[in-house]
């Protein structure tokens, strides 16, 4: 058990009595009024495991909830809760909060995000929201595999979904957003797409430009989709026939969209900065003429840069559907209003993949330095092979669990080298055990 979740003696101060309501706010933004004596329902992370549970509520401050469980009650930090849904009434003034049932107690931690999460759904009456967190480099933290999960979680309910992508990436890697094109503008068949961006940059904004509409936070860019190839004196802009593939794929990208809105001349100047964009809007009806020249009267991208938009220019331009700082914000924007409600699958999805990740950065690292020094303390040549096995396995293991992309771009793991390696040293060891047999022979 982490020290975010604590199995404690529940104990209620006196400045939280049953009578008082404290608001508590997810991370996802989403604020539930909790009173001691309710009973509810709520998932939250623990380390690298999503876990469920129900109980009555003990305690409540605007940093912690502890419920009733058996046999002790659990405290969990607010900052931990992926969900939280008040199932039943706390009791009545002057009346007795009944005692932990069969009822009270942890449930057993979710087999896959998505699937736990639609067992707490939304409210009655309420539009359910897939959010899907994106966030970091562009085939680790922001991958197409998390998109698949979130979409078909949404299939579940039935076609026409609102899936939203909340993004904070500075770009990655080329190839991961082959994938996430490819399954994005598959899911946008069934569903509404939508882009929520704190920043977009490069791979980011590809994977934005896949959506049927795009918000900014004030403070967002979108833009620079610059890619990259290694050869002698590192890496440097594609040029030559790459160059051209990827700018038709721009063409392409657009075309699956609003050509008056997001033309193709606008993504490809996104990509390769000698080409311009520049715009005419008339006062009268707002209409946007855009031009791949300086003759418009805005001007967004000159020969010298890569495009992009801030929030002012994307929302003048009619580039971007508006902007957004918040959830209430944005909810309005996409005409739900109160009506538009969270659903938690998406932020375990998030969660689950975030965990993982975590868990790798502290336990790779430590496998790697360990090849180094396994079993060398026995002297013994045979231990010492079968214990960097070991090893070896171990890192095999967690570059499957990674993913080619995460293993190789985040953690330098390999798969091919592992495998190469892990056959060489069952070959040492095959050979070694002949030679101690025939020895003793």
């Amino acid at each position: 058990m982490s020290a975010a979740v604590a199995l404690v003696a529940g104990t209620a101060t006196s400045a939280h009595a049953a009578a008082d309501v404290v608001t508590i706010t997810l991370r996802s933004g989403k604020r539930v009024p909790v009173e001691v004596g309710q009973h509810v329902t709520v998932r939250y992370r623990d380390g690298s495991k999503m876990v469920s549970a129900e109980g009555d509520v003990v305690e409540v401050t605007a940093s912690s909830l502890q419920i009733s469980a058996k046999p002790d009650p659990i405290t969990i930090e607010v900052s931990k809760l992926l969900d939280l849904k008040v199932t039943g009434s706390a009791p009545a003034a002057g009346s007795t909060t009944p005692a932990a049932g069969p009822d009270a107690r942890p449930v057993t931690p979710a087999t896959a995000g998505a699937t736990g999460a639609r067992s707490l759904g939304v409210d009655a009456g309420k539009v359910p929201v897939f959010v899907l967190p994106l966030e970091g480099m562009v085939g680790v933290g922001l991958r197409h595999q998390e998109m698949q999960k979130v979409a078909a979680l949404a299939d579940s309910f039935g076609p026409g979904q609102v899936i939203v992508m909340k993004i904070s990436s500075g770009g990655g890697m080329v190839v991961e957003g082959d994938d996430i094109s490819v399954d994005l503008l598959e899911i946008k068949k069934r569903h509404r797409l939508v882009a929520w961006i704190e920043e977009a940059i490069s791979g980011a904004a590809f994977t934005a430009m896949c959506a049927d509409e795009i918000y900014l936070m004030g403070h967002a860019v979108i833009g620079s989709i610059t890619m990259f190839s290694s050869g002698q004196g590192g890496q440097k802009s594609i040029e030559g026939d790459a160059l051209v593939a990827w700018l038709g794929r721009m063409q392409q990208l657009a075309d699956t969209g609003d050509p008056k809105k997001r033309p193709g001349m606008a993504l490809k100047a996104m990509v390769y900065s000698p080409l311009m964009l520049s715009y005419d809007k008339d006062p009268i009806t707002g209409v946007v003429t855009w031009h791949d020249t300086m003759e418009g009267e805005f001007e967004l991208s000159t020969a010298e840069e890569n495009l992009d938009f801030t929030c002012q220019t994307g929302i003048h331009s009619g580039f971007i559907d508006g902007r957004a700082d918040t959830w209430d914000e944005l909810m309005v924007k996409l005409d739900l209003g109160a009506r538009g409600e969270r659903h938690p699958g998406g932020d375990e999805i998030f969660e689950e993949w975030t965990a993982l990740l975590e868990d790798a950065e502290i336990k790779v690292p430590l496998l790697t330095q360990r090849l180094n020094y396994a079993g060398t303390g026995s002297g013994d040549p045979l231990v010492i092979m079968r214990a960097q096995l070991r090893v070896i396995e171990e890192l095999i293991s967690w570059s499957k669990r990674l993913g080619i992309r995460a293993a190789a771009g985040q953690f330098q793991l390999d798969p091919e080298t592992l495998k190469q390696l892990k056959e060489q040293l069952e070959r040492q060891i095959k050979d070694l055990q002949k030679q101690k047999s025939n020895q003793q022979d």
